[in-house]
């Protein structure tokens, strides 16, 4: 499992490289607040508030209201169902959506390493109301890679890689892979109830060469 250790270390010297390499178009800062509960031994649920500020964060980009549940089928697989409903910044007013996605995750573990796999569908409504395609929904995949490791202490160091592809859009022909996401990041359990995330994400949209860096911090509460 030396490898996995090297890798997180390649992960973090490579996410630093690309900030440093890329043309950066923007600099955002994500905050999150997660409640989560574990109802049964393999039945959880949770509810997460995001803020998302972008254009250097000078401006709010979007906030979302999250919730949903998770179960687990077998040992280290998971199957999770969601909605999400947001507001997206418009500079003149607030865009509503509604998106609807479903997870099915895999996780494997040996010793202090761990190796997940998650596969995201994802289906969103915009303005359904207010535009002729507000109806026609837009169909995502996502397949994110993940690699942790959990030491003696508090802190859980990791690093994944993300990418999206488009299936549908009511407006947007560009289908195929379309973003990807690296990601490096650490988790930090206070104890049972509480803990915190902090990470720097590096996002690429392949269609508009649009780079963005994120600077992301995250609360999670345990009831």
């Amino acid at each position: 499992m030396i490898i996995i250790r090297h890798f997180l270390l390649f992960a973090v010297c490579g996410l630093l490289a690309l900030q440093s390499q890329a043309q950066i178009n923007d600099v955002r800062i994500w905050t999150s607040a997660t409640v989560k509960h574990k109802i049964t031994r393999k039945l959880s649920a949770s509810v997460n508030e995001e803020l998302r500020l972008n254009h250097d964060v000078t401006e709010i980009d979007q906030l979302f209201s999250d919730a949903g549940i998770e179960y687990e089928l077998f040992k280290n697989f998971k199957v999770a169902l969601n909605y999400r409903f947001i507001n997206k910044n418009k500079f003149t007013y607030y865009e509503k959506g509604h998106r609807l996605y479903s997870d099915v995750s895999y996780k494997y573990k040996k010793k202090r390493y761990s190796v997940s796999l998650r596969e995201r569908i994802e289906d969103e409504y915009t303005a359904i109301l207010s535009s002729e395609t507000g109806k026609v929904p837009t169909w995502n995949s996502r397949t994110k890679l993940t690699f942790a490791y959990t030491p003696k202490s508090k802190y859980i160091p990791y690093a994944s890689f993300e990418v999206y592809y488009l299936f549908s859009h009511p407006k947007d022909k560009n289908l195929g892979y379309n973003r990807y996401r690296c990601t490096a990041g650490v988790e930090y359990d206070f104890n049972k109830i509480h803990s915190i995330e902090v990470y720097t994400l590096f996002q690429k949209d392949v269609i508009y060469s649009d780079n963005a860096i994120v600077y992301g911090i995250g609360y999670t509460f345990n009831l």
